[in-house]
């Protein structure tokens, strides 16, 4: 039986709503920000980093972007054990994203790139703030399905942990996107 939420809990929610979309949008002004920075820093200099792990990496972030919003697709249509299990897929996936970012700081210290050299530094800068932004996220993501265990399951009416956490890695999933073109193509 679906409990039928007040209209000050719907009106609440939408202001919760409300000052998460704001929040996500003061993240994109602070991505847009440093995008900036790396062209009045390293020009249009494309890095020594390795294509193909940038490529993999974002394959990745993609897989982990999509297993993400599908998990809230499922729990809207009331599928709790699908939605835990494409969270658990997300998650993972975001994990081997950041190991990979990780992977190449490693490659290219190893290859004796000067960190000082322009289009290295802003690579550092830009893929350090991001993998902070995706641990936060995926630990926001990995929570909301622990909490989802802990409480016997999310409802179609009573998600918005899922909601949220969706969102925020999808906000990273695609932070990643924009900042593999910039990087590694422009």
């Amino acid at each position: 039986m679906a409990i039928q939420k007040t209209r000050g809990e719907m009106e609440d929610m939408r202001a919760i709503r409300t000052g998460f979309g704001i929040f996500l949008a003061s993240l994109s002004v602070m991505l847009v920000t440093l995008v900036a920075a790396r062209y009045l820093t390293a020009g249009s200099t494309v890095g020594p980093y390795s294509q193909w792990l940038g490529a993999i990496t974002t394959l990745f972030m993609l897989i982990s972007g999509f297993a993400a919003r599908s998990a809230r697709t499922a729990i809207v249509r009331g599928n709790n054990q699908a939605m835990q299990s494409r969270l658990g897929l997300g998650f993972w996936f975001g994990v081997l994203t950041v190991a990979a970012v990780l992977l190449q700081w490693i490659l290219l210290n190893n290859q004796g790139v000067p960190v000082t050299l322009p289009a290295a530094e802003v690579y550092y800068v830009l893929t350090g703030i991001w993998m902070l932004l995706a641990v936060v996220s995926g630990f926001v993501l990995y929570a909301s399905k622990a909490r989802g265990r802990r409480i016997g399951g999310y409802t179609v009416d009573n998600h918005w942990d899922v909601d949220a956490a969706t969102y925020f890695w999808t906000w990273t999933a695609m932070g990643w996107i924009v900042l593999y073109i910039v990087l590694y193509f422009i």
